[in-house]
């Protein structure tokens, strides 16, 4: 059995289960709208998740891709994740949460050591989806955080400019 006979039902059964699990994340007052409302204006953090979950799933099973689709997807999920200050662990450990729905849906249909090769196989991919958003897990804070050095070192040149208006020379100068 191969990874392409892995119908599209289950598919979509993976991806709810999976994104049920990353919905229950957030705060509960929060998850009810997350849910409820697939408008991608009215609601980006839910449309991100469907997007992100639909197309790893695919990926997961084998399917083909087209270049960068899932890693735009899943760039977009994880930059939420990383705005909204969840610990690392937090918003890439979400990729792993896959694993024991893969082991309950698909592990029982590949019986033989064939099969277990390629469920071993769709694993290995968790783990390469899990490692590419960590990256972009880090790069996102690092980019949120050179963004608040900057706020910073244009307020200090702020304070500095007013500073030299009040006194009438430049700033630093002795009296």
């Amino acid at each position: 059995m191969t990874t392409s006979t892995i119908t599209p039902e289950l598919k979509e059964k993976i991806s709810a289960r999976w994104g049920e699990f990353i919905y229950a994340t957030y705060p509960f007052d929060t998850t009810g709208f997350l849910r409820s409302r697939k408008n991608e204006f009215s609601n980006p953090v839910g449309h991100a998740t469907e997007k992100a979950v639909t197309l790893m799933v695919a990926a997961i099973c084998g399917d083909d891709m087209v270049d960068g689709e899932v890693e735009s997807a899943l760039a977009d999920l994880i930059r939420v994740r990383a705005i909204q200050q969840f610990t690392p662990e937090q918003a890439t450990g979400i990729i792993f949460c896959v694993k024991p729905i893969l082991r309950e849906e698909i592990l029982p249909m590949y019986a033989g050591q064939e099969g277990f090769a390629n469920y071993l196989a769709m694993e290995s991919r968790v783990d390469s989806l899990c490692l590419m958003a960590f990256r972009m897990y880090s790069e996102d804070r690092e980019r949120m955080h050179m963004l608040k050095v900057d706020e910073y070192k244009r307020r200090y040149a702020q304070i500095i400019r007013r500073a030299e208006m009040i006194v009438d020379r430049p700033a630093g100068e002795p009296e």
